[in-house]
């Protein structure tokens, strides 16, 4: 305990939070450390809070309603907590569906959501067989979870689409499938010929090509789909410049040009990278106006592009000629008709003198460009759940107006959030550039987890962190990004989430490229500072983001507040009396907290004392017993500075509780020390 003391002597704050339940505002302190007095200025929530069959009951009238529409020209929404039973109520409607004879497709993030399907249906188990059929992936099998092949060649077909060829080249090759063995053997190909009404498929699915998709009157979808979209696609150095251009293009115009631009291409790789304008440190790539420099300037790329304008993103290789399923991972690799609209586009900009998107770089892993997936035809009815769905991304990826289901529900359980630090992961994990001691950071953050296990006499809790340190407390453990849809700590008596995720500002940049795939003016990337308000309180806090562009902002929250609120609903408070702690001062509009606690609250230490020492003066106090603790004592134990140990004590002898005796030390004169009176006057060892 001794490091914590000396890494953080801080102020404390004074020690009175307003509550917006409160009709009067504190009279000492109108505002506290870090947060921002918003009294007078905080618009009220409106919506009824409801109990969650009321919520249910919203979900399946809303539901119902639409499906009831001939031929809605929106997409439903279902924006409820996690647990308000939004899955339940599609597996309802699902096969009620299709008891009127409709095909519906039921998308998931992941695989392994088919067990909560089924646990959600209440048909028997024959009668499940006959309506849900899961769609297998195109695998070569696997023995740790017992998946069984259903593509021979599996890994080869992959390198074969993914270097830009057709799949039904490959497999028809008579030399590797061909077309009885398609028709007849192959596992994955025949599924088609199921018969069962309902598909559960990936979310892939909805941009990729799937044989029974337009036969689906009814479309569901579970969680945020925005990853099938997205198509960051990288061609490595080796593959830029392809071996015989005449035979691997469609294009009849002579080559040469073209070739030379590869080239000059495939060359940027091994080269030194520019400077940036501001560090001079260098960058990770080569990108706009740079790299169109380095390929013979503007006007020659724009000249190259418009000359082979017949290569488009809809043009397709000729297919490679393979003789087995092993050269599959060497054909020379499609990727004009991605490059040569992205080229052309920048280098109009470029010559007009304009800023613009970047969507290709070329680095040292090769070229990169940044391109998004079209979705298939929607289906009439679309309903897709999400309970931190963003509305505008949503417009954005389905072009489709958008009807809002959004209940504000009360929650079993509460929350409570300590909001003194945003604890990032730059502060608690990587790499130290010499300004932060993140070691230091996670002791002080691992003080925390530990005074709220013991205040709140917890027996089975469970911490939400970053991957690198989410198991170094000691409890059960899930990390930010590989959490959504786990049931693992559902059982837990509280949860703990520590810390503030949030994807690189350049993550942030390219998904934006990606996802306004026709956009050419670049997005505001002014980082700044907007006070959000914590709903039910009459204090906010200042949190930064891309608040002068609404597309960055909403892709921001999607890895910052919504994955904090999904992390939170892990223990399923909605319906389960369970504590909710977050270590983090963002302000989370979908849950709000009961309590709002500084480390002073926390900790429950006076004030001038350091918040994180307090816990080991009142060990001391404990270990003393009736022989009673001196400000000698507590200075030798925790190694304080002479006025630290002064002030430390007198804090302690009018601490609530605490008796102040004399003793005599034999010869020496006597001392003043403190003793514990009665258990039960002493305040609680933690959180009011």
């Amino acid at each position: 305990m001794g490091n914590i003391i000396l890494d953080a002597l801080r102020p404390a704050p004074a020690p009175t939070l307003y509550d917006g339940a409160h009709t009067d505002p504190p009279k000492d302190h109108d505002r506290r450390r870090g947060l921002v007095d918003l009294r007078g200025t905080i618009e009220p929530d409106d919506r009824p809070i409801l109990t969650i069959d009321q919520a249910r009951q919203e979900i399946r009238d809303r539901m119902s309603e639409y499906l009831a529409m001939p031929d809605p020209a929106h997409i439903l929404l279902i924006a409820a907590p996690p647990g308000s039973g939004k899955t339940t109520e599609a597996v309802r409607q699902a096969e009620a569906a299709a008891r009127a004879g409709q095909r519906v497709l039921f998308a998931g993030a992941r695989h392994n959501m088919w067990d909560d399907l089924m646990a959600a249906s209440t048909l028997s188990e024959r009668a499940k067989a006959n309506y849900w059929y899961h769609w297998l992936p195109i695998t070569s099998g696997d023995a740790e979870t017992g998946a069984g092949q259903t593509c021979r060649y599996a890994r080869q077909l992959g390198a074969w689409v993914e270097r830009g060829h057709q799949s039904l080249d490959f497999c028809s090759n008579p030399r590797i499938c061909g077309f009885t063995y398609m028709n007849q053997s192959c596992v994955y190909r025949r599924q088609k010929e199921q018969k069962q009404p309902i598909l559960f498929i990936q979310h892939d699915h909805i941009t990729l090509q799937h044989p029974l998709w337009e036969r689906a009157g009814i479309l569901f979808g579970d969680e945020s789909p925005l990853n099938a979209f997205l198509h960051p696609r990288t061609v490595a150095p080796r593959d830029i410049v392809p071996s015989d251009l005449t035979d691997y293009t469609i294009d009849a115009r002579p080559n040469t040009d073209l070739i030379e631009l590869l080239q000059l291409l495939r060359a940027a790789c091994d080269r030194p990278t520019p400077l940036d304008a501001r560090t001079k440190a260098p960058t990770p790539a080569w990108e706009g106006p740079e790299l169109l420099d380095l390929l013979g300037g503007a006007e020659r790329v724009l000249e190259i592009c418009t000359e082979h304008a017949t290569i488009d993103a809809g043009s397709k290789a000729l297919a490679p000629v393979i003789y087995a399923p092993d050269q599959a991972e060497s054909v020379p690799c499609w990727y004009l008709g991605d490059l040569l609209p992205i080229l052309e586009a920048e280098a109009i900009e470029a010559l007009a003198g304009r800023p613009y998107i970047r969507r290709a770089r070329v680095g040292r892993e090769g070229l990169t460009l940044l391109l998004r997936r079209a979705h298939q035809p929607l289906p009439p009815h679309v309903i897709w759940m999400d309970a931190t769905a963003n509305v505008e991304l949503y417009k954005t990826l389905f072009g489709r107006s958008i009807e809002l289901v959004a209940p504000r529900v009360q929650m079993a359980g509460a929350v409570k959030q300590v909001y003194a630090r945003l604890n990032n992961k730059d502060r608690l994990v990587g790499g130290g550039d010499g300004r932060i001691d993140r070691a230091a950071e996670r002791r002080l953050v691992d003080a925390q987890v530990r005074q709220i296990v013991r205040a709140g006499g917890y027996r089975a809790p469970a911490v939400v962190s970053f991957k690198a340190i989410a198991n170094d407390f000691g409890h059960a453990a899930a990390h930010f990004g590989g959490l959504r849809g786990t049931n693992r700590l559902r059982d837990c008596d509280a949860l703990i989430v520590v810390g503030t995720p949030q994807a690189s500002l350049t993550t942030l940049r390219d998904q934006a490229a990606m996802l306004l795939r026709e956009r050419i003016i670049p997005f505001d990337l002014t980082w700044s500072d907007r006070t959000i308000p914590y709903r039910g309180h009459a204090y906010g806090y200042d949190v930064s983001g891309f608040w002068h562009d609404s597309v960055l902002q909403a892709l921001l929250m999607e890895t910052r507040e919504a994955e904090l609120v999904q992390a939170a609903h892990r223990v399923r408070p909605l319906f389960r009396p369970v504590d909710v702690w977050l270590l983090t001062n963002v302000p989370l509009r979908d849950l709000p907290p009961d309590e709002l606690l500084s480390l002073v609250d926390l900790f429950q230490s006076p004030k001038g004392v350091d918040p994180y020492g307090w816990p080991a003066v009142l060990d001391l106090l404990d270990a003393a017993g009736d022989d009673g603790l001196s400000a000698q004592q507590l200075q030798d134990a925790l190694k304080l500075p002479d006025r630290t140990a002064e002030r430390w004590f007198a804090a302690l002898c009018a601490y609530p509780g605490i008796v102040v005796r004399r003793r005599t030390g034999g010869r020496g004169p006597s001392r003043r020390v403190c003793v514990k009176g009665f258990s039960d006057e002493l305040p609680p060892r933690g959180y009011k």
